[in-house]
């Protein structure tokens, strides 16, 4: 199975995955090609942030997930707070 990955809303790549592979398996296959450590990225599907014990088939259809850094999005969420901007 074929999970297309959109990493920090910047670009996107396939991961290619079975249906019993974790989704921390998923992170760290993100991680290895991103190079960021696997315990920094949210795997978010549908709006919500899948639990790394979840298996690709328990999460559900995730052909089109998003990724993110968790440092990453601290430092949005703090410049929106200094800005007065909400997202």
């Amino acid at each position: 199975m074929i999970v297309f990955v959109r990493f920090n809303s910047s670009h996107g790549f396939p991961v290619e995955v079975d249906s019993n592979t974790s989704i921390f398996q998923l992170k760290e296959a993100v991680a290895k090609r991103q190079g960021v450590p696997a315990d920094q990225l949210r795997v978010i599907f549908a709006g919500k942030d899948l639990r790394n014990d979840l298996t690709v088939q328990q999460a559900g259809r995730i052909g089109r997930t998003t990724v993110r850094e968790r440092e990453r999005e601290r430092k949005r969420e703090r410049e929106n707070t200094q800005t007065g901007l909400s997202e």
